[in-house]
């Protein structure tokens, strides 16, 4: 593919939410329902964008989702520019794999950080518990919570990059970038039990492997399953022995982060935002018991579920 071809297809395409600085921001919400759903939802709750320089975002971004939350305001760069200059000056010569890197966007990574947050910070109370320990560890879940919302979106995204340009516009957009088994395995689970059920096992996968906790018994991925399955439609039958297994075979490692970046990030993340027990304590809890047990946190996980999946 020539680097022409995929610069008209970033044009051809026009969106009244669109970017027109970010690369393949109104393809993807053209094809993309996930990413428009996103987009409509951030604006809804008053999220704005902003390519201009903002705060540290450009070289420490990490640092930065406290000032995009407080702001609203979720900043990209403008990677449209540098493109057209190069094919400005050597018009019809590349070829899209010649170019050198293109720095990503977190448009909607950052996006669903701040739907995750609104949504939890209106459903959620203040820690009853005097104890520092616990209040450490509900943070920390509300926390991650919201991170691994975020990354569910862009893996439930990529079920729709089905494409060379679809592909190779939602790589320049995400983190979490699923591979062809996974996006198999999800639809498959779509049949099975329904979209929503499947964000939320997505979710949930993603949250344990922030806490660094892979569910490997039955009885762990029985106890996702239960909490994913409230508040959806009942099944036309009993899911048999089988299908769990198939479901649990899904969801067991697949949806996971990396390990190191993830205890590191973590660790930085967690303390930048407050959290200053030791990260082994505050991740050593049964977190899943919040959402077995603790009415706001399933309520939380069914309206984030539905903000992304709405038609």
């Amino acid at each position: 593919m020539k680097l022409k071809e995929i610069l008209q297809q970033h044009q051809k395409f026009k969106h009244p939410w669109a970017l027109k600085r970010h690369f393949g921001d109104s393809y993807l919400l053209h094809h993309n329902p996930i990413y428009l759903n996103v987009r409509k939802m951030a604006r809804l709750l008053g999220f704005k964008f902003q390519s201009e320089r903002f705060f540290d975002y450009e070289v420490m971004a990490l640092t930065q989702l406290p000032k995009i939350l407080a702001k609203k305001t979720i900043p990209y760069s403008n990677t449209v520019r540098p493109l057209l200059e190069i094919e400005r000056r050597a018009p019809g010569v590349f070829n899209w794999s010649d170019v050198p890197p293109l720095k990503a966007n977190y448009v909607l990574h950052e996006s669903a950080h701040g739907i995750g947050n609104t949504i939890r910070r209106a459903t959620h109370k203040k820690s009853r518990s005097k104890n520092k320990l616990t209040q450490d560890r509900e943070a920390t879940l509300g926390i991650l919570f919201e991170e691994s919302f975020a990354n569910a979106c862009e893996s439930v995204a990529s079920l729709y990059a089905t494409d060379p340009v679809h592909q190779e516009f939602f790589q320049k957009n995400a983190y979490v970038i699923e591979y062809q088994e996974a996006v198999a395995d999800l639809k498959a689970v779509i049949q099975l039990l329904g979209p929503e059920p499947m964000f939320k096992l997505t979710l949930l996968s993603f949250l344990h492997s922030n806490f660094l906790s892979d569910p490997k018994s039955l009885s762990d991925f029985k106890r996702m399953l239960k909490v994913a399955l409230k508040g959806s439609p009942p099944l036309k039958s009993e899911l048999s022995p089988a299908q769990i297994q198939r479901l649990r075979k899904t969801f067991q490692g697949k949806f996971e982060l990396d390990p190191a970046f993830t205890v590191e990030t973590n660790r930085f993340c967690l303390r930048l935002m407050g959290i200053r027990s030791p990260l082994v304590d505050v991740l050593s809890f049964d977190f899943m018991s919040y959402f077995e047990n603790a009415p706001e946190y399933l309520h939380c996980l069914h309206l984030m579920t539905k903000a992304v999946l709405q038609s």
